[in-house]
């Protein structure tokens, strides 16, 4: 499965095809890693970032917002992804230097487009 996720979202960075990406996450048939899904999202959008202002970002914040707004992913999910992420932060930052500063920019976006709750920055990211 793993192999399969980052394959579609690399496709997906390249030609930004909801509908191909939305028929891989059904293909996979497994809502339980949907988190999974959102965690190599965050942490691609993270390693194709050059900057903060990255259309890497955008492209992962994007595709994640319609998986919420088609009610394919749980707001549990894309939770659960993101703490993944935060708990990860030491591991991710030697990979990527500006995961830190990627990863709040990414959760600002989260609360700006409803998918993140408005306490998660105080709640999950001190």
């Amino acid at each position: 499965l793993k192999e399969r996720v980052i394959l579609f979202l690399e496709e997906y960075m390249t030609n930004r095809d909801f509908m191909e990406a939305d028929r891989c996450v059904r293909e996979l048939n497994a809502p339980s890693f949907h988190f999974q899904i959102v965690k190599r999202a965050l942490i691609l959008g993270m390693e194709k970032a050059p900057n903060t202002h990255s259309e890497s970002i955008k492209a992962m914040t994007d595709l994640i917002s319609q998986f919420y707004k088609e009610q394919m992913f749980s707001q549990d999910h894309i939770i659960q992804g993101h703490k993944f992420c935060i708990d990860s932060l030491p591991d991710l930052s030697l990979d990527i230097p500006n995961a830190s500063s990627y990863l709040r920019q990414m959760i600002e976006i989260g609360i700006a487009k409803s998918y993140l709750p408005h306490d998660f920055v105080k709640t999950h990211f001190i």
